[in-house]
C-alpha cells in the first residue's frame, strides 16, 4: 500500500464475517466491509486513507453482486462515488444491479472483480457475462476501463488466464492516467492500479482554511446583532428553546464565516521516509505496551527507540535543510518569512555612528574609531559592571584572574550586540 501510494483499495472474496469487526484492519486506513452472512466466501471490503474528504455510502439491495462504496470529495470536481465490486463467477450480470450502482451518485466508479470475460479487453474468449456487459455499455452509459495484461492466472494449468479485474465509469471528469496489473503478489488475482488525475491534467490545488480566532472573539462581544435580537427575551416552550439554539449557532458560525481566509496549502513540506515511519509506529507500539506493563524492559526499549527516533528525525531534517539550500531560488517564500520576521513590531532600528565632522562612519577602521571615542566619553553606572559580572560568572567555569581590567561598554553597543 505505501510503496504504491495507494490512496484507496478495493478487496474482493475477503472470507471476512461479522464476528470479527476489526480483522485485516490497516494503519492509517479506514476499513469499510461488507461481508457475506448467508454463505462461506465472499465479502468486500474498501479501505481509504483517513486524510482524504471520504465517507460511507449506504449500498441498496443486489440481487447477484456484493458491493462496498464510499463517498470522496475533490477540489474541482463533483463528490466522486467510489465502489468496491464482486460478482461471482456462478452468478449472472444483471442491468437492474448495475443502475442500482450507478444511481448513487453524479460521477461513479465500480471497480473490482467482475468476472466478464470478453476478447475486446483482452481476454481469451467471451462468456455470457463479458457480452452482457459489452452490450449494457452503452444502454447504461458507462465506460469500461481495463489492463493491457491478464488480471486473473487460475491454479489449474489447463485454464487460461483472463482479464476480469476491470473499473467501469459514469459521470468522470478526471483524466484516465493508467490502469496496471502488478505481479509481485503471487495469488490467482493480480492486484490492479488505477491512477486517474484532476481533469487540467495537473495536481489539484489545495486548499485550508485559517481562522483569525482574535476577529472572532472581538466579534462575539458585540450583542447587538440581528441573529441574537431575535432570540427572545422570556423561552417558555420548547420551540423558542429550539430557535434560540438555532439563532445562536448561526451566529456563531457567521462570525466564524466572516473571520476565515482561503490561502494555499503547502506543499513544500517534505514527509518522512518510510524507515521513520516504521520507527515512530514500532517507537508507539513499545510505549503503549511499556504503559500497559509497565516492566523495566520495556520503559529500556520505548526510551531506546525514542533516542533513535530523535536522531533520525533530526538527521532527515539536516538533510532536507541541505537539499533546500542547495536548491533554493530567490522567489522562495522562505525569504518572504524573513521579511516579515524583520517587519515584528517593536523594533527600534539602530541609528548609524557618525564622525566627529557628522558624517557616517562606514567602513571598519572608521566605525572603530566612533566606538573609540564613545568608550572615552562615556561613563556607565555601576549596575552595569554588576551585569557584566554576573553574566561572566555564569558563562565561565573557573575564576577569572583578579589583574583583568574592566573594559567599559556603551550602552547602544549592548543593545546592538543583543
Amino acid at each position: 500500500m505505501s510503496e504504491n501510494s495507494i490512496d484507496i483499495a478495493h478487496v474482493q472474496e475477503t472470507y471476512l464475517k461479522p464476528n470479527r469487526p476489526k480483522a485485516c484492519s490497516i494503519a492509517g486506513y479506514v476499513q469499510l466491509r461488507t461481508d457475506r452472512t448467508y454463505s462461506s466466501k465472499g465479502g468486500t471490503a474498501l479501505y481509504y486513507r483517513r486524510s482524504l474528504q471520504c465517507g460511507p455510502i449506504n449500498i441498496p439491495p443486489l440481487t447477484n453482486m456484493e458491493a462496498t462504496g464510499c463517498r470522496l470529495a475533490m477540489t474541482g470536481h463533483s463528490t466522486l462515488v467510489i465502489v468496491s465490486v464482486y460478482l461471482p463467477s456462478p452468478k449472472r450480470l444483471l442491468r437492474r444491479d448495475l443502475r442500482a450502482l450507478f444511481a448513487l451518485g453524479d460521477a461513479v466508479i465500480l471497480f473490482g472483480d467482475f468476472n466478464c470475460e470478453n476478447i475486446r479487453w483482452g481476454c481469451p474468449s467471451n462468456n455470457y457475462n463479458g457480452i452482457k456487459l459489452d452490450e449494457l455499455e452503452d444502454r447504461l452509459d458507462f465506460g469500461i476501463i481495463a489492463p493491457s495484461t491478464s488480471t486473473c492466472f487460475p491454479h489449474v494449468v489447463t485454464h487460461r488466464s483472463s482479464t476480469i479485474d476491470i473499473a467501469l465509469t459514469k459521470g468522470v471528469a478526471l483524466n484516465f492516467n493508467s490502469i496496471e496489473t502488478i505481479h509481485g503478489l503471487i495469488a490467482d488475482h493480480r492486484p490492479v492500479i488505477l491512477k486517474m488525475g484532476p481533469p487540467d491534467g495537473g495536481r489539484p490545488i489545495l486548499i485550508r482554511k485559517i481562522t483569525n480566532w482574535k476577529r472572532v472573539s472581538t466579534a462575539l462581544e458585540e450583542i447587538d446583532t440581528p441573529n441574537l435580537n431575535s432570540i427572545p427575551n422570556d423561552i417558555a416552550s420548547t420551540d423558542e428553546i429550539d430557535f434560540a439554539i438555532g439563532a445562536l449557532t448561526n451566529h456563531v458560525r457567521t462570525m466564524v464565516e466572516e473571520s476565515e481566509r482561503e490561502v494555499p496549502a503547502s506543499s513544500d513540506r517534505r514527509k518522512f521516509p518510510p524507515d521513520i515511519l516504521e520507527l515512530i509506529r514500532a517507537k508507539n507500539a513499545v510505549l503503549r505496551r511499556a504503559s500497559a506493563y509497565p516492566t523495566s524492559e520495556y520503559r529500556s526499549t520505548a526510551r531506546a527507540l525514542q533516542r533513535e527516533v530523535k536522531a533520525r528525525v533530526r538527521e532527515f531534517r539536516n538533510e532536507s535543510w541541505s537539499d533546500l539550500m542547495e536548491e533554493i531560488k530567490p522567489s522562495h517564500k522562505a525569504f518572504w518569512a524573513v521579511t516579515q520576521a524583520l517587519k515584528t513590531e517593536g523594533y527600534t532600528p539602530i541609528p548609524p555612528l557618525k564622525k566627529p565632522d557628522n558624517s557616517v562612519a562606514i567602513d571598519d577602521a572608521e566605525i572603530a574609531e566612533c566606538l573609540a571615542d564613545s568608550i572615552e566619553t562615556l561613563t556607565l553606572p555601576l549596575r552595569t559592571t554588576s551585569l557584566i559580572s554576573v553574566a561572566s560568572r555564569k558563562r565561565f567555569s573557573k575564576k577569572p584572574p583578579s589583574n583583568l581590567k574592566k573594559i567599559w561598554l556603551p550602552s547602544h553597543s549592548t543593545k546592538s550586540k543583543r
